[in-house]
This record gives structure tokens, C-alpha cells and sequence, in this order.
């Protein structure tokens, strides 16, 4: 039936724990995801406004009308702004777009 002694998870010895070894798909998996920015690097719409202390259609309508200076990526469907660059743009003072990619220019 297979080593007792190689069971995953079986504690061999004091506050020792025998894991599986990582397989090469696992990865691949965990590369992907760091490739995709983490949650906690962009916030959505609703996080937005949360921080901004407005509501989602205000955050929309200062993006719509060049009033929020950081513009939002795309992931998938999904369209999130870099939580660092709206720290950022509210550290400046929140100025327009306009002054804000004069300013801070990020390549895309």
C-alpha cells in the first residue's frame, strides 16, 4: 500500500511535516498568476469609488470627463486601475488627466 513514512502530510518527527514536492504544472500555475497583476495591486469600480468615497457612477463620470488622472487597464474583462498610481494621483492632489500623464507618463 505505499511507505506510511512518505504519506503526505504525516508528521515524521517534532513539528515535521512531509509535503509533496511541487510538480512542474503547479509551476506554471503560480507563474501565471504572477503574471496577471495580483488583486491586491488594482482595485475595480467599486473599490475605486470606496476609496474615493463616492459612488461608482461619480468614478465613471470623472473617468468619462478626464477628471480621474489615472487611466484604467484592462485585464480580461475586467477594468482596474494600479492601486500604487491612484495613491499616487491622491498624493498629488488629484489633478486632471491632463496633468497627470504630462506628470507621469506610464508606457504602455
Amino acid at each position: 500500500m505505499g511507505d506510511p513514512e512518505s504519506a503526505p502530510g504525516r508528521v515524521n518527527g517534532p513539528g515535521e511535516v512531509k509535503t509533496p514536492a511541487p510538480s512542474k504544472a503547479d509551476d506554471t500555475a503560480s507563474i501565471a498568476r504572477a503574471l496577471v497583476a495580483p488583486q491586491w495591486l488594482t482595485e475595480d469600480l467599486t473599490e475605486l469609488a470606496a476609496d474615493l468615497r463616492c459612488s461608482p457612477r461619480h468614478v465613471e463620470a470623472m473617468d468619462r470627463d478626464g477628471r480621474l488622472g489615472p487611466r484604467a487597464i484592462r485585464l480580461g474583462r475586467r477594468r482596474v486601475w494600479i492601486r500604487t498610481e491612484i495613491q499616487a494621483w491622491l498624493a498629488a492632489g488629484a489633478p486632471d488627466r491632463v496633468t497627470w500623464l504630462a506628470t507621469h507618463a506610464r508606457t504602455r
